[in-house]
């Protein structure tokens, strides 16, 4: 038994009760406390498993790293530069999860515990077979392990400033004011590894989103990844257009990667208050080529953007409201390989109400565009799926208008 545990254990035994308490339906566990969880993350060095989402949060990068002993996880690594603050999860395969949170409210490798405006800590019970950390090897199965399921209960402690009293859950095998003693002296004073810990980790960071290549990236780690790097720029992609990231036919999407290993992610951006299309760039190497916006008179707004990948630019394909109290309009934007409009194509419609609603524009292997969507050919009528083909200076070659479609286009992909 490590020296640590002895202040716990002898409040436990304060603490205990006269009779055996009833056992707990949760499985019960000894809290993994911060101090040892310090030890054993600094007990070698971190190599970086991977950048990727994370349980629980949105359009926010985690960043994962491991040693012989633990995984160590900075839980908001969206940006490389050093943060105010740090959640901080360290991941044992037999202790559990210790959780760490200290905000400095200045950067926070050169402030010490003096200056922190909060500071916290939280222990998790590990999860129970046949979920397992030991054999975990890549991001994803790290991601796997932590995402618990909906029926699953994993008994906890925490304490901080904003709690110094402590609070457990069921299955704890200790009283929150016993957790909350436990913790305390390291949330007072805490070792000088934490402070190590921390400045580690913030030079991780720059590794870390270093060695981010869109390319090599697993579908599910580059959809994370450039949508939370889209943000960070002000530009918001369509849960939508996620959905069709890397689909084989090439139709435009929130994203697709370039033929030189970079990416192109679209979405909306404010430009003088207004929502428009705004597509960003990277190269090879994750970093920003350009970023561009695309107003255009006489929109007001506009609700989404995708884009399609060519090998001298791209295809970004955008509804825009000229009237926002009726149907939108598509604009189809040929760009060159350097972001610059060669061309513009808009679909107005026939009439006030046969407006095709242009849901995906895709290349193809004859250099035309093929356009899908649905289209209603009178108000208040039945949907109908609708396709076009462009030619490739944007001048439309054939028009033809579907079978009605049962759902009224509430499926339409």
């Amino acid at each position: 038994m490590t020296s640590l545990h002895a202040p716990l254990l002898a409040l436990l035994a304060l603490a205990a009760p006269a009779k055996p308490a009833e056992p707990s339906p949760t499985v019960a566990f000894a809290p993994y406390l911060p101090a040892e969880a310090v030890a054993d993350a600094r007990s070698g060095p971190l190599e970086i498993v991977g950048v990727g989402a994370w349980p629980g949060l949105h359009r926010r990068l985690t960043c994962v790293y491991r040693n012989e002993r633990v995984f160590v996880v900075d839980e908001r690594c969206s940006d490389p530069r050093e943060p105010s603050a740090l959640t901080v999860l360290v991941l044992s395969p037999t202790r559990g999860r210790a959780t760490i949170f200290a905000d400095a409210g200045a950067p926070i490798g050169r402030a010490r515990r003096p200056g922190y405006k909060s500071f916290g800590a939280a222990s998790t019970a590990p999860r129970s077979p046949p979920a397992s950390l030991a054999g975990a090897a890549t991001y994803e199965a790290v991601v796997a392990y932590e995402t618990t399921a909906p029926i699953e209960v994993r008994a906890s402690c925490s304490a901080g400033a904003g709690r110094p009293e402590g609070f457990c859950s069921k299955g704890a095998l200790v009283p929150a004011a016993v957790y909350a003693a436990s913790v305390a002296p390291f949330l007072g004073a805490p070792p000088e590894g934490w402070f190590e810990l921390v400045g580690a980790l913030v030079k991780l960071r720059v590794r870390a989103h270093a060695s981010i290549r869109p390319a090599a990236l697993p579908l599910p780690r580059l959809v994370a990844w450039g949508a939370s790097w889209a943000r960070d720029l002000d530009v918001t992609v369509d849960e939508g257009n996620l959905e069709r990231v890397g689909n084989p036919l090439g139709r435009t999407a929130a994203m697709a990667l370039t033929t030189d290993g970079g990416l192109l992610i679209a979405g909306t951006t404010i430009r003088g208050g207004a929502a428009v299309p705004g597509v960003v760039r990277t190269d090879a190497s994750g970093a920003r080529r350009w970023l561009k916006a695309f107003p255009e008179r006489g929109f007001v707004t506009h609700e989404i953007a995708g884009v399609a990948a060519l090998p001298d630019g791209a295809l970004v394909l955008s509804p825009g409201y000229p009237d926002p109290g009726w149907k939108p309009t598509a604009r189809l934007l040929r760009l060159d390989a350097n972001g610059n409009v060669r061309w513009q194509w808009l679909g107005r419609g026939k009439d006030k109400h046969r407006i095709p609603q242009v849901v995906t524009a895709q290349p193809t292997p004859k250099g035309t565009i093929l356009l899908r969507g649905y289209v209603q050919l009178v108000a208040d009528g039945d949907v109908h799926g609708w396709t076009a083909e462009l030619d490739g200076a944007g001048k439309t070659l054939s028009e033809e208008v579907g079978e009605v479609l049962p759902d009224h286009a509430a499926s339409f992909e």
